[in-house]
């Protein structure tokens, strides 16, 4: 599309889950984009029509700072468009349930890790597909990686 070009679109919008969509200036795939275009994306979340999740949605980003060739650059990380020290602040009571989606449309394979906390991995996605895991199938974690273009959902404990 052109420089200030709109266009609406309309698409059918699959199995409930997380997904992330993303953009390009230049045609490029999804591991194929510069860094600047891994800021061109966000969440697309589709919920099952009963169900009303108490949930929160995380995007992962990076910004260089600087030429990114050189030795060094520095990297800002930030979590929905926002870097520390302002990331928002999460407090929940004791025995309160939430649910998290963490999607990682950067430019590089990242590991989510609560300080302290345990979660269960709910299910995961590539931005293509998501799979929700039955009971059966959930683990619990410390730490979860997330390649570049994917998903993840998680309760902490």
């Amino acid at each position: 599309m052109a420089p200030g070009e709109t266009r609406e679109v309309q698409f059918l919008s699959g199995e409930p889950g997380t997904y992330l969509y993303w953009a390009t200036t230049a045609n490029h795939s999804l591991g194929d984009r510069d860094e600047k275009e891994t800021l061109l994306s966000g969440a697309f979340v589709i919920d099952s029509p009963a169900v009303k999740p108490d949930d929160r949605v995380f995007v992962i980003g990076i910004w260089t700072k600087g030429v990114p060739s050189t030795p060094d650059p520095d990297e800002i990380l930030s979590i929905n468009g926002k870097s520390w020290p302002y990331t928002e602040r999460l407090s929940y009571k004791i025995g309160e349930t939430t649910h998290w989606r963490v999607l990682n449309p950067t430019f590089s394979d990242h590991a989510m890790h609560l300080h302290g906390f345990f979660f269960t991995v709910d299910g995961v996605g590539d931005g293509e597909h998501f799979e929700r895991y039955s009971q059966e199938q959930r683990r619990l974690a410390v730490t979860e990686h997330i390649d570049i273009g994917h998903v993840f959902e998680m309760p902490p404990r």
